[in-house]
């Protein structure tokens, strides 16, 4: 690891992000029905080094010790972060901007998978972040 990148994990950022909207579906009576869900996420976005060249962090939900996703990386592009933290797959994942401090969390369990029952709801939950300090 050079200086430079040792430095850019020093001076990584840890968020605070609050969910504003989130809907998706869930399965009853046989079928997929619109529906909006609490909006009451709190999470928190911790730096975790650096790995293979890019700025690895955690997402927590707020109070829990255990990560809710611990596979969270963000590229670094002629020795300046990017704007986007990327976390998780294609089953569930968070997008968040760094610039812009908003977040967007995707669950995809349930509806491409043909899992149509009531077990799981495929949603989107939309907030923002806000800078705590730098780690």
């Amino acid at each position: 690891m050079s200086v430079q990148f040792g430095a850019l994990a020093n001076a990584a950022e840890t968020y605070s992000c609050s969910a504003d909207r989130s809907a998706g579906f869930n399965w009853s009576g046989g079928e997929w029905i619109p529906t909006a869900f609490p909006a009451d996420e709190q999470l928190l976005v911790k730096p975790n080094g650096l790995k293979d060249g890019m700025l690895q962090y955690q997402v927590f939900r707020m109070g829990d010790q255990t990560p809710y996703l611990d596979d969270c990386s963000q590229l670094i592009y002629q020795g300046t972060p990017l704007a986007r933290i990327a976390c998780g797959g294609m089953a569930k994942g968070i997008l968040i901007d760094t610039k812009r401090l908003r977040y967007q969390e995707i669950y995809g369990i349930g509806y491409l998978d043909a899992f149509d029952s009531e077990q799981h709801s495929p949603s989107i939950t939309i907030g923002r972040c806000k800078v705590i300090a730098p780690q």
